[in-house]
């Protein structure tokens, strides 16, 4: 028999960690943003901004997010009420960005860096990117959200897709990961 001194914590939920941090629990927020830090980027980069563009959108979601923390009355929800934000900023910095008529410089290597390692992944890269391209865009946009995301929200996930809650986990267990191979 294991002693309760000896038995892991339960790791709390994104919910319980939102309604922690909505009663002012700064460590709390923090596990929130660490964890869905990398949704939210790649949700500003699939709606088709470059890396900098992203970033200025995911610091702008990060902040809307903050100022509505105590108003976000789905707890559970939080990974969807991100992605719903992080896309309209996300085209509105498109649309700007398109009036601006701005064009970016191509990403350069660094060129301290080992030339041997570089080429190998980017050949990985343009693999990994051709194949996800070819497939349909919602399962592109599903594989962004649900990669970086330990334990996914279907729920909220199918609510941001538009889609029903059971056809997300086929999705992503089926039909998204059996397409891409490099």
């Amino acid at each position: 028999m294991i002693a309760d001194a000896d038995r892991p914590a339960a790791v709390p939920t994104l919910g319980e960690r939102m309604r922690r941090a909505q009663n002012g629990d700064r460590h709390a927020l923090d596990g929130i943003i660490d964890e869905l830090m990398p949704l939210v980027w790649n949700v500003a980069r699939a709606q088709g901004l470059n890396a900098d563009a992203a970033s200025d959108v995911a610091q702008s979601a990060w902040l809307a997010f903050v100022e509505s923390l105590s108003q976000i009355r789905a707890p559970e929800a939080v990974a969807g009420w991100l992605i719903t934000v992080t896309k309209r900023l996300a085209w509105h910095e498109r649309e700007r960005s398109r009036r601006d008529d701005h064009i970016d410089p191509p990403d350069w290597p660094d060129p301290a860096g080992n030339i041997d390692d570089a080429v190998a992944d980017d050949e990985q890269n343009l693999c990994l990117w051709r194949n996800l391209r070819r497939l349909e865009p919602d399962c592109q946009e599903l594989l962004r959200i649900a990669a970086f995301v330990d334990r996914p929200n279907y729920k909220a996930i199918a609510e941001s897709l538009s889609r029903p809650v059971g056809s997300i986990r086929v999705m992503r267990k089926v039909v998204c990961p059996g397409q891409l191979g490099c």
